[in-house]
């Protein structure tokens, strides 16, 4: 998983399988115990992004391989992200919200959808395809428009039904 960070919004839809439901809080104050305790850095920016310490991050990385979640884990942080980028895609020109909070999780696009375009499941591929599409448009007028193009062409294939 990226190094990279994350916003709470990001954090709660992948550990979530029910993002409005009652176990959405109980990430959310998982999570607040664990920033209290200073085991996660917290960005200064609004709305904050954290970060798991790089050792800890490790830890719950190894932790995902050993249990055998690991593919589950990235298909829902590829699908919680193709959820950000459809909100991007459909926000009106004037709400910049959506691209801001696609474009803050760079890194993490950037191995998201490259693990996505290597899937055999066709969800996971789809997710990976809208993420693409959406960073590229997200990403149109910033330093990260080459790069993310690359994303997208890299996706051509998977969108054409080839792969």
């Amino acid at each position: 998983m990226s190094s990279g960070g994350f916003t709470l919004e990001l954090l709660v839809d992948v550990a979530s399988a029910d993002a409005a439901g009652e176990h959405r809080w109980a990430v959310i104050d998982g999570w607040a115990q664990l920033a209290d305790r200073s085991l996660v850095a917290v960005g200064e920016c609004d709305p904050p992004r954290y970060r798991l310490l790089e050792t800890m991050r490790e830890d719950a990385s190894r932790r995902l391989v050993a249990a055998g979640k690991e593919p589950q884990a990235r298909a829902r942080l590829l699908g919680a992200l193709a959820k950000i980028g459809r909100r991007c895609i459909e926000a009106d020109r004037a709400d910049t919200t959506p691209r801001d909070l696609l474009l803050a999780e760079h890194d993490t696009l950037r191995e998201s959808i490259a693990w996505g375009r290597q899937q055999a499941e066709a969800a996971i591929r789809a997710d990976a395809v809208t993420a693409a599409i959406a960073a590229a448009f997200a990403a149109a007028f910033t330093a990260w428009r080459l790069e993310a193009l690359q994303w997208l062409e890299s996706c051509e294939a998977l969108a054409e039904g080839r792969r």
